[in-house]
């Protein structure tokens, strides 16, 4: 039995809220751009750090453009491209999980209203929208939620899986 669009916004949610508690144990404080992910700096160490600590959170890894070839580590551009995108996952990330959550939560408690009428400050008279559009306007923009995240992780099913 397929999930209806609001189990699977749920899910997703639930995701985010996981997501947000593990986040509470990884290393919080901000995280350092690779020297080697740097154009602008002639040092080529390749460990994200965190402000504080003499060691590394992580140290990136790359493979010349033959040994990426036989699967080893990734070439270096795409070296370079992941010590960003790690390091800057660390303030990016919990703040995109928490800006969706609130998404995810107003969306359902819209859906949870019969109709709503708006009316513009433009039109001296105004116009209305029904119930009947507002959720179907509703529905469209959970079905972009949906498809936006099953393009990335695959279908939202009823298994208890982690991300």
């Amino acid at each position: 039995m397929k999930l209806t669009n609001e189990q699977k916004l749920t899910r997703i949610r639930d995701y985010c809220v996981d997501f947000l508690e593990r986040e509470k144990e990884v290393t919080n404080r901000p995280w350092s751009i690779p020297h080697y992910s740097r154009d602008d700096i002639s040092c080529n160490c390749k460990y994200v750090l965190a402000d504080g600590y003499c060691g590394a959170v992580c140290t990136i890894h790359h493979s010349e453009e033959r040994g990426a070839e036989h699967g080893d580590n990734p070439p270096p551009s795409e070296a370079k491209a992941n010590g960003t995108f790690i390091a800057s996952s660390r303030t990016f990330a919990p703040c995109a999980a928490e800006m969706f959550i609130g998404i995810v939560d107003s969306l359902i408690q819209m859906s949870e209203r019969p109709s709503i009428t708006h009316y513009s400050q433009d039109l001296r008279d105004g116009f209305s929208i029904g119930g009947e559009f507002y959720r179907e306007y509703l529905a469209g923009i959970k079905e972009s939620i949906i498809a936006r995240w099953e393009a990335h992780h695959g279908e939202i099913t009823r298994q208890e899986e982690k991300v």
